[in-house]
This record gives C-alpha cells, sequence and structure tokens, in this order.
C-alpha cells in the first residue's frame, strides 16, 4: 500500500498525493526543496529535501543574482566566523538528529517520573521514621497521587502538542531572524552554564551547577530548533511583510512548544536528584537551591513538614508533568493574538475583492 503524502501550498496543507506525484511536482517546480512535505507516521513537517527518496530529483537552488546597481557589503572577518559556527552547528544538528532527543526525552522523562514516585515513597518512610511523624508519610502518598495524575495528563499533551504544531502552519521570509536567536541562545546556555560552574567554586556546593545544566540544556534545545524551523511547521520562503510579522509572533511559541519533551524529562530528572540528596541532611543545601528552579514547588514545603527535600523532589516530578499542559493552553492562547492578526492582514485584500 502507497504512502500517503501531503504538501504545504500556500499557507495551506495539500494532498493525499503518492511518491510519484510529489516527484512529479518536484519536476515542474511546484515543490521545492523547502517545500513542507508530511505523511502520517512523521512527527513532524519536515522540507522535501530531508527525505532521502525526494532529495535526489530536487535540483540545486542557484544562488541569487545581486541586485543591478547595488554595491554588496564587503566581507568581515569576524562576520565570516561567525557564520562558518553557525554552519557548522546546523550541519551536526541535523532535523533527524532532533526528533531522536525529542523522542527520547519522552520516553527517559515518563521512565524519571516512574523512579522519581518510587523515590517519594521511600522517602517519605524514610524521614517518618526518622522524625516519628506519620504525617509525613501521608504527605508522600498525596504527591504519589498528583503524580500519577499529571503522568496521564502529560501523556495525552505531549503528543496533542506535535499533532497541533503540524496543524499550525506559518511563513517567514527568510532564515535570518532564527538564525539570530539560535546564535543568541547557544550563548546564553554557554553563559548559563559559566554562571553554574562559578556558584559551584561560590557556594561548595553542586546546586547551581545541576540548575546550570538544566538551563543550558534547555537553550540549546531551542536553538537546535530555531535552526530547523521546518521542524516547527515554519516553511522559510518568499513571504509577505504581513506573513513574516505573523511567522515572527508564532516563531517564539512554536519554539516552546517544540521543546516540551526536553523540559518535561529535565525537570523530572531534576526531582530524582533532589529526592536523592534528600535522603542526607548534608545536601539540604542544594535540595534548597534545586527548589528554585520551577515555581510553585516551594508552595508544597508546608506538606511535607520536616523533610523538605520530599516536597522539592516530588513537586519538580510534579511540575514537570504538567509542563505539556500549560505550554499547551499558552500556545493556543499566542495563536489566538497571531490568527487575530492574520484576519487583519487579510482585510484590505478582502475589500479590494468587494470593490471589484
Amino acid at each position: 500500500m502507497s504512502i500517503a503524502w501531503y504538501y504545504m501550498k500556500n499557507g495551506a496543507q495539500t494532498g493525499p498525493v503518492t511518491a510519484d506525484e510529489i516527484k512529479a511536482l518536484i519536476n515542474s517546480g511546484a515543490i521545492k526543496g523547502n517545500t513542507l512535505i508530511w505523511h502520517e507516521g512523521l512527527p513532524s513537517w519536515l522540507a522535501a529535501n530531508t527525505q532521502s527518496e525526494f532529495a535526489s530529483v530536487i535540483p540545486p537552488a542557484p544562488p541569487p543574482p545581486p541586485p543591478t546597481g547595488v554595491k554588496l557589503p564587503a566581507k568581515t572577518l569576524l562576520g565570516d566566523f561567525v557564520e562558518k559556527v553557525l554552519r557548522w552547528f546546523r550541519a551536526w544538528v541535523r532535523p533527524g538528529l532532533l526528533e531522536k532527543i525529542l523522542e527520547w526525552c519522552k520516553s527517559g522523562g515518563h521512565y524519571a517520573v516512574l523512579v522519581g514516585a518510587a523515590l517519594v515513597v521511600l522517602v517519605a518512610i524514610f524521614w517518618a521514621i526518622k522524625l516519628n511523624q506519620f504525617s509525613i508519610a501521608l504527605a508522600g502518598l498525596a504527591f504519589v497521587i498528583a503524580i500519577a495524575l499529571g503522568q496521564f495528563a502529560a501523556t495525552r499533551f505531549l503528543d496533542a502538542g506535535d499533532r497541533l504544531l503540524r496543524a499550525s502552519p506559518t511563513r517567514m521570509a527568510s532564515p535570518a531572524f532564527p538564525d539570530c536567536v539560535a546564535l543568541i541562545w547557544v550563548l546564553m546556555g554557554l553563559g548559563t552554564l559559566f554562571s553554574g560552574i562559578k556558584g559551584v567554586i561560590a557556594f561548595e556546593a553542586v546546586g547551581p551547577l545541576l540548575a546550570a545544566l538544566l538551563g543550558a540544556a534547555l537553550f540549546l534545545m531551542a536553538a537546535m530548533a530555531a535552526l530547523h524551523p521546518a521542524s516547527m511547521n515554519i516553511e522559510v520562503t518568499g513571504a509577505s511583510g504581513g506573513e513574516e510579522a505573523v511567522g515572527l509572533l508564532a516563531f517564539f511559541p512554536k519554539v516552546w512548544l517544540r521543546i516540551v519533551p526536553a523540559l518535561f524529562a529535565l525537570f523530572a530528572a531534576a526531582g530524582v536528584l533532589a529526592l536523592l540528596f534528600s535522603f542526607s541532611e548534608r545536601g539540604s543545601e542544594t535540595v534548597a537551591m534545586m527548589g528554585n528552579l520551577a515555581p510553585g514547588v516551594g508552595l508544597m514545603q508546608n506538606l511535607a513538614g520536616g523533610a523538605p527535600g520530599l516536597a522539592t523532589g516530588a513537586g519538580l516530578i510534579v511540575v514537570a508533568c504538567f509542563v505539556p499542559i500549560v505550554a499547551y493552553a499558552a500556545f493556543l492562547v499566542a495563536y489566538l493574538i497571531i490568527d487575530l492578526a492574520r484576519a487583519i492582514l487579510v482585510v484590505p485584500s478582502k475589500l479590494d475583492d468587494l470593490r471589484r
């Protein structure tokens, strides 16, 4: 049975068509190398030139000629160096690698949640016996129930986020903006990592480094997504000024929704580490620093009584489970604004049609 392919044309989904029809459209020029295509089973829309069966028939795009009468800017040594670094980073971070990392984050995050739930039980029993407070054991049970509900929701909304991205195409005129943002995020990731190392030296605790590793990983994942807009259903082609504005408005919400699996896995892993540190009183300072990683964790401290590490670790895992829901809802709110802007942009063309 042949695979039913779909492709994006003028911002709308077109198809289904067969692979031979895709090749015919490529030969006719209707589908270009950066045209987004998709079939059932692919995690997201991808550029046609990323698929091996079509890449061989796509002719290389000739470089655009310089505008007549316009003097080209002189090359700069530093600018050329940055461009080479960015080109190397994009070649290393291929769309397939990003897909694999995010899929691993989904499965690894769920395993971390299960390990965290088991540790919550052990930590609660440990501190309940040590402090002779039965309320800590009850708090542990409440946390396990919250984690179970959160994992149920995370399972649904992680997949729902992917489907939402596939159903929300946007266009941009050039890769200039995503490239610059990706470069800034890489630098911010390196700066976060440096600050974490500095915090370890200053406080003699691993808490700052763990927080810095989490932040640096998120910046790196965001940069990887920005360098491959097609993975977020963003078509980089000749867009108008209005379409470019809509594409820029949608860019950051799409990146946020794209890296949700990484957020899920990293917060769950941080919760597991906090629970491991909570077995020791010497790890209390590290646990306290890790409690600042996510909002709302501090509100759970009263539930755990004399075992703050229990609240921090369990709280981070609960936050990890509810991140996909928050990201999904935030994306919907952002897209309401984007759709309103898109509707406003088409008003002049509609008025012109009425005059005719």
